[in-house]
């Protein structure tokens, strides 16, 4: 009786047409036809979920929940589901019951492949704002993956997949960095000088711009610079070096601040008056409190021996150093000047200059 019951049922709902069944139609074209009701909807499944197939010429066949509930796919009667769309549209592959957080949101690794029937290369394109395919990230051919700017720039960036050489301006580097075109490289924070070296900061070869460190002060601050006799006096240059890049000459103390542990060429001149005295210039230093000496050149215009050293009798009157050393940043180098002779006038215009710059950093 059960097993008639239902085939009334069936027959009084719908139609059977040579072994067709339809519901809520009297023509039914397959094994089973379903006629959905005003709001699209043909065969739904409710418990506390409503899913159910849903038809309409402008989206086609749709499988969805009718009320809000997430819809998830599942094979093999898992109870973890493969695919799941959340009720704000977001789809998720590989999340099991977790809801996607993005409009696709994969757990796990994706795969794109080449369509050989087209005869195009693995990737995704990425549209602007406005405009569509603005550029696109894949695989270039079998051996470069690349970015392609839509816009003009063409294959700008690739990666030889095999080697790693990563090119720029180029699709085809032969340099683990082949850059085609002009580079420009700045540090957080800091705009480079003209004449700026980039440099390596430690063994790793973590790098930094390394401003010039350069000056070049001459000339006597005052009208006539006074030597006292038997006395290594500082002298003191111009208020207004010729050049002093990186500020880190001291015009006001005529002195040079050592702003990074380096090698350094230092030179300086004087020109000395008096040739029947002994004369001498000297480039010296302070290191914490400490003093040092750079360098000294002292004449006797007599030739006679000075505590045990002989100096030369030279004819010129211009004393120079000239030396490459190795300075710790915050030494303090400054020049100074000797004379027998008492009262040692340098006058304004006089020939004496005091110079230096950073060989390299260490």
């Amino acid at each position: 009786m059960k097993i008639i019951s239902i085939i009334l049922a069936v027959l009084s709902l719908g139609s059977v047409r040579a072994q067709n069944v339809g519901i809520g139609t009297s023509l039914p074209f397959h094994r089973v036809t379903v006629l959905a009701d005003v709001n699209g909807n043909g065969v739904v499944a409710e418990n506390v979920v409503q899913t159910g197939f849903y038809t309409n010429p402008g989206f086609g066949g749709v499988l969805k929940t009718l009320n809000n509930y997430k819809l998830t796919l599942a094979t093999n009667n898992s109870s973890l589901p493969a695919v799941v769309i959340g009720t704000d549209r977001n789809i998720g592959i590989g999340l099991g019951n977790n809801l996607p957080a993005f409009k696709l949101d994969a757990g796990g690794r994706m795969r794109l492949q080449y369509q050989t029937a087209n005869a195009l290369s693995a990737g995704i394109w990425l549209d602007g704002s406005s405009m569509q395919e603005r550029s696109f990230l894949g695989m270039i051919n079998d051996t470069h993956i690349g970015l392609f700017g839509g816009g003009g720039a063409g294959w700008n960036i690739a990666m030889n997949v095999g080697n790693g050489n990563t090119g720029i301006g180029t699709f085809a580097p032969s340099a683990k960095l082949d850059v085609n075109g002009q580079m420009r490289i700045r540090t957080s924070g800091l705009t480079p000088k003209i004449g700026s070296v980039l440099t390596s900061l430690d063994a790793s070869g973590n790098a930094v711009w390394q401003y010039p460190v350069a000056f070049h002060a001459s000339s006597c601050a005052v009208d006539s610079f006074v030597v006292p006799a038997n006395t290594w006096t500082k002298f003191i240059f111009s208020l207004y070096p010729e050049y002093n890049s990186g500020v880190h000459y001291q015009a006001a103390a005529a002195q040079f601040v050592v702003p990074f542990k380096g090698i350094y060429h230092l030179a300086s001149q004087a020109q000395m008056r008096f040739r029947s005295a002994t004369e001498g210039i000297a480039l010296r230093g302070s290191r914490n409190g400490s003093p040092f000496t750079v360098g000294v050149n002292v004449i006797n215009h007599g030739g006679v021996s000075v505590s045990g050293t002989l100096y030369q009798n030279e004819a010129s009157n211009n004393l120079r150093i000239d030396t490459e050393v190795l300075l710790e940043a915050g030494d303090i180098i400054w020049m100074e000047l000797y004379s027998t002779v008492g009262n040692h006038l340098f006058p304004y215009a006089s020939n004496q200059w005091f110079t230096g710059y950073m060989i390299t950093r260490l």
